[in-house]
C-alpha cells in the first residue's frame, strides 16, 4: 500500500517515468547505480526524501532531459523527511527528548571537512554506503550502525568518506561530527575517548561545567543525547578499537563511519560493518586523472598516462598530487612528467618499500621532488608545528622567511594537495603527510636548524599572545619576556577587536603549543604562554582550557626550577579550579603559592596570592574572611606601587562590602577605584568599578543612581571582550529598572543578560531567566 504524503508523490512520479520507458527495477538500478531496493522503497513512498545526487543518478538512468530532471528534482525537494509510519504502539522515529531539560535545545554541528570539487570512481563503494545510510534513516534499525572503512595509506579513505558524507547530510538533520583520532600521528599522541567525547559534547553546545570528566559518564551522556536523533559521526584515523568503542552510539537512527589503516578486528567483532578499500581499478584511476587534467591530454599520450598511473601505484592521493603538477604546467609533456617520477625514485630510498605506508611515502615523494625550494623547506618544517592548523605568519616564523614567501609557498602546497586550507589563511597537514614531512626534516634539516625553527615558532606565539593580552587587559600583565628571536614575526594589535579575533583563531594552536613547548623543553614558553592566554580564556568561559594549560605551566616551571613561574601559574590554576567549583584543589595550590611567596620574600607576589585567596573565599560565600585577605593585598600593592592592582583591590573591597551589606563603605571604596582606574587609563577595570558602585547604590535604595552607574559601566566595557561581566552588569541594571517600575527596560536588560550568559555557558543564566519569567512588579526589598 502506498502511503500518503509528498514522499508518495515522488514515488508515483518515479514509477511512471520508469514504466514509461519500459524499464524494470533491476534495469533502472543497473543504469543509474542506485540499488533496486532503494528505488523500490522510493516508489512505495517508504524512503526519506532522496538527496540531489540520487535524483541526478536516477535522471541519468532514465535518460531525462534537463527540464524533466529539474521537474523530478522539484518533486524530490517537496518530499517529507521520514517515510515509514510507526506501527501501532511504536515510538515515532522523529525525535525522543531524553536529554536533561536544560539541554533540550542542542546545536546542530556541521563539522565535515570540505570535499574535493572533483571526484571520480568508487561507485560500488558509494552505492554500498548509500544503501547503509538508507537502512539507518529509513527503516530505523533496532541497533546503532557503525561502518569501518579500512585500507592502506593513500588509498583514498578520507576522500571517499568525506565525499559520501556530504551527499547524505540531509539524512542526518541533527548534526554531522568530525573527529581526527590521530591514531597514526607521530607528532601528537593518539586522541583518547575522553578527549574525543568532550570535543563532541562541546560542539553540541553543552556548557563546560556540564561536561563530565570520566569516560563512563561522558559516554553515557553522549549516548543519551543521541536517543531519537539522527546524527552522522565521521571518525578518521582510528588506531585501535579502544579509541572507537566508547564513541559508538547504542540507539538507532545515527551512523558512525570510521576510517583506519588497520582492519580493527575487535571493532568488527562488536558489530561494525567492514568495508575494505583497495587501490582503485585502472579504469577508475584513469578517470581520476582525466577528471583533473582533461581527457584530451591523456588521450594524446595514452602510454605516458598509463605510466603515470602505474608510477603512482593507482593511489588516489598520489594521482591528485601529480595531476596538480600537470595542471599547473600545461606545456609539460606527460612523458616528461612520467620520466620525472621514475627518476625521483632513485633518490628516495628511505621512502620506498613493498607496501603499506611506505607506498604512500613514495607517492608523497613524487610530488615533494617537484616543489620549489621555499615550498619544500616550509613543508618539512610544518611537521614541527603541533596544532591542527597554522597561520601564514606562524609558518613564516618557522621558516625564517617573509610573509609573502610563506603565503606563496603555502599556496603551492595547497594546490599540490600537500596541505589543506581548512579555513581561509589557515593550513593543516594530514597525519600521513605530517609523518612524511617529519622524516624529511630529519634528513634535510640539522637538529640545530629544527631547534631554531621551534624557538622562532614559540617566540612568535608567546610575544603575539602577550601583545594581544596587553590590549585586552590595558597593559596590566606583569610578565617579563625574553627578547624574541630574529624573524619570529610576532603579531601587533592596535584595537581590542583585533586582539580578540587573533586569540579566537589561534586558540587550538596555542593550547597545542603549550603542551609541545613543555614536551620539547622550551620551559619558559610553556609557563608564560598560558599566563598570556588566561584573561582571554577566562572572559570567554573556557575554564577547562585554563586549568589544562596552567597545569602544564606549573609542571614546566617546576622542571625549570623557576619559582616565579611556578607561583604565577599556581595562582591562575587556582582561579580556574575555583571557577570550576573545585575548591579543595584550588586551596592546596594556594597554600603552595604562599610558601613560594614567603621564600621569594616579594611583597607583590604575596599580594597577588592574597588576592586569589580572596576570590576563592568569595566564591565559597566566606565574605568576612575574604575581606581580610583583600585588605592585606591592598596594603601590599600600595607598598609596591602597583597602582593597577591597587585599583582592582579597591574594587574587590567595595564588592565584598556590598555582600556584607556595608553599603556606605562599598560606595567609598568603589568611588576610589573608579577614580584610580580612570587616572591610570584602565577602562576595563573602571567598568567593573562602576558596576560595584551601581550595586552599592542599589543596596542603599538609590535606584536612579544605580541605573546611572550601571550605564557608565556598560559604556566603559570593551565591546565583545568581557561577555561575563557585561551579562552581570545587565542583570543588575535590570534589577534597578524593576525597582523604579520600568518593566520594559528591566525585561530588555535581563533578556540581553541571558543571551550573553548563554555565550559563555554560565549557570547564572537560569537565575536571570527566572527573573524574566516571574517578574510582575518591582522586587521587594
Amino acid at each position: 500500500m502506498v502511503e500518503s504524503g509528498s514522499g508518495a508523490r515522488f514515488g508515483q512520479v518515479l514509477r511512471e517515468l520508469r514504466q514509461g520507458r519500459g524499464l524494470t527495477l533491476e534495469e533502472l538500478a543497473d543504469s543509474s547505480g542506485v540499488s533496486g531496493r532503494a528505488i523500490g522503497d522510493m516508489e512505495r513512498g517508504r524512503s526519506l526524501r532522496p538527496h540531489r545526487g540520487t535524483v541526478a543518478a536516477l535522471a541519468r538512468g532514465l535518460q531525462l532531459d534537463e527540464a524533466a530532471h529539474a521537474e523530478l528534482l522539484a518533486v524530490a525537494r517537496a518530499a517529507r523527511p521520514g517515510a515509514k509510519s510507526p506501527r501501532s504502539g511504536e515510538a515515532s522515529p522523529e525525535r525522543q527528548e531524553t536529554a536533561p531539560e536544560v539541554l533540550e535545545t542542542l546545536a546542530r554541528p556541521a563539522q565535515l571537512p570540505a570535499g574535493l570539487a572533483a571526484f571520480a570512481g568508487r561507485q560500488a563503494e558509494l552505492v554500498r554506503l548509500r544503501d547503509i545510510a538508507g537502512e539507518v534513516t529509513s527503516t530505523m534499525p533496532a541497533t546503532s550502525t557503525t561502518v569501518l572503512l579500512s585500507g592502506m595509506a593513500g588509498v583514498g579513505k578520507t576522500t571517499l568518506a568525506v565525499h559520501w558524507a556530504h551527499t547524505v547530510t540531509d539524512r542526518f538533520p541533527d548534526g554531522q561530527f568530525y573527529v581526527d583520532l590521530r591514531g597514526f600521528d607521530t607528532a601528537r599522541t593518539a586522541m583518547n575517548p575522553v578527549e574525543a567525547l568532550s570535543g563532541i559534547l562541546e560542539a553540541w553546545g553543552l556548557p563546560p561545567h556540564r561536561i563530565p570528566t570520566g569516560i563512563d559518564a561522558l559516554a553515557g551522556l553522549y549516548r543519551s543525547l543521541l536517543v531519537g536523533r539522527r546524527v552522522l559521526v565521521l571518525l578518521e584515523n582510528a588506531g585501535a578499537t579502544e579509541q572507537v568503542r566508547p564513541l559508538m552510539p547504542s540507539s538507532p537512527g545515527s551512523l558512525t563511519l570510521v576510517t583506519s589503516r588497520n582492519t580493527l578486528p575487535g571493532l568488527i567483532a562488536t558489530g561494525a560493518r567492514p568495508l575494505r578499500l583497495g587501490p582503485p581499478s585502472r579504469t577508475d584511476a584513469h578517470a581520476v586523472l582525466a577528471l583533473r587534467t582533461g581527457t584530451e591530454r591523456l588521450s594524446a599520450e595514452p602510454e605516458a598516462a598509463n605510466d603515470i598511473i602505474e608510477q603512482c601505484g593507482r593511489l588516489p592521493l598520489a594521482l591528485a598530487l601529480v595531476a596538480a603538477r600537470i595542471q599547473n604546467n600545461e606545456d609539460f609533456a606527460l612523458s616528461a612528467v612520467a620520466a620525472e617520477l621514475r627518476s625521483s625514485q632513485d633518490n628516495l630510498d628511505a621512502f620506498s618499500g613493498d607496501g603499506g605506508a611506505t607506498d604512500a611515502r613514495a607517492a608523497f615523494a613524487c610530488s615533494y621532488r617537484l616543489l620549489s625550494p621555499d615550498s619544500a623547506r616550509i613543508f618539512r618544517l610544518l611537521s614541527l608545528h603541533p596544532g591542527p592548523d597554522i597561520a601564514v605568519s606562524t609558518a613564516a616564523a618557522l621558516a625564517s622567511c617573509t610573509m609573502r614567501t610563506a603565503r606563496t609557498a603555502l599556496g603551492e602546497l595547497a594546490n599540490a594537495n600537500l596541505v589543506m586550507e581548512r579555513v581561509p589563511g589557515r593550513y593543516g597537514l594530514h597525519d600521513l603527510l605530517r609523518l612524511f614531512a617529519t622524516e624529511l626534516t630529519e634528513i634535510h634539516d640539522s637538529p640545530t636548524e629544527r631547534r631554531a625553527a621551534q624557538h622562532r615558532m614559540f617566540d612568535h606565539y608567546l610575544h603575539s599572545a602577550y601583545a594581544a593580552d596587553q590590549v585586552l587587559t590595558s597593559n596590566v600583565n606583569p610578565l617579563r619576556l625574553a627578547r624574541a628571536q630574529p624573524d619570529a614575526l610576532p603579531e601587533t594589535f592596535t584595537t581590542h577587536s583585533e586582539a580578540l579575533a587573533w586569540f579566537t583563531a589561534e586558540r587550538d594552536a596555542l593550547m597545542a603549543a603549550v603542551t609541545e613547548a613543555e614536551k620539547t623543553a622550551f620551559l619558559t614558553h610553556a609557563w608564560q604562554l598560558p599566563c598570556c592566554m588566561h584573561i582571554f580564556l577566562d572572559r570567554q568561559g573556557h575554564w577547562q582550557d585554563i586549568a589544562a594549560s596552567q597545569r602544564t605551566g606549573v609542571d614546566a616551571a617546576r622542571r625549570d626550577g623557576d619559582l616565579l613561574g611556578e607561583i604565577t601559574t599556581l595562582r591562575k590554576l587556582a582561579r580556574a579550579l575555583t571557577d570550576l567549583n573545585q575548591y579543595e584543589a584550588a586551596g592546596s595550590h594556594i597554600e603552595r603559592a604562599f610558601e613560594i611567596a614567603a621564600e621569594l620574600g616579594d611583597p607583590a607576589e604575596q599580594a597577588h596570592t592574597h588576592s586569589i585567596t580572596c576570590w576563592l573565599l568569595h566564591q565559597q560565600g566566606r565574605y568576612g574572611e575574604a575581606r581580610d585577605h583583600v585588605a592585606e593585598a591592598l596594603r601590599l600593592f600600595r607598598r609596591t606601587g602597583l597602582r593597577s592592582f591597587e585599583a582592582m583591590q579597591l574594587n574587590t573591597s567595595g564588592w565584598l562590602h556590598t555582600k556584607l551589606e556595608n553599603y556606605e563603605e562599598a560606595v567609598a571604596h568603589a568611588k576610589e577605584a573608579v577614580s584610580l582606574t580612570r587616572e591610570i587609563g584602565d577602562s576595563a577595570h573602571e567598568a567593573v568599578a562602576w558596576d560595584t558602585l551601581a550595586n552599592a547604590h542599589y543596596g542603599l535604595g538609590e535606584f536612579e543612581e544605580a541605573i546611572h552607574c550601571a550605564r557608565r559601566a556598560l559604556d566603559k566595557l570593551p565591546e565583545g571582550g568581557d561577555v561575563y561581566n557585561e551579562a552581570m552588569i545587565r542583570e543588575r541594571l535590570g534589577d534597578a529598572y524593576a525597582a523604579v517600575g520600568d518593566q520594559n527596560a528591566a525585561r530588555a536588560s535581563w533578556r540581553r543578560a541571558v543571551d550573553l550568559l548563554g555565550q559563555v555557558e554560565r549557570p547564572e543564566a537560569e537565575q536571570v531567566r527566572a527573573k524574566l519569567e516571574a517578574f510582575t512588579a518591582p522586587p521587594e526589598r
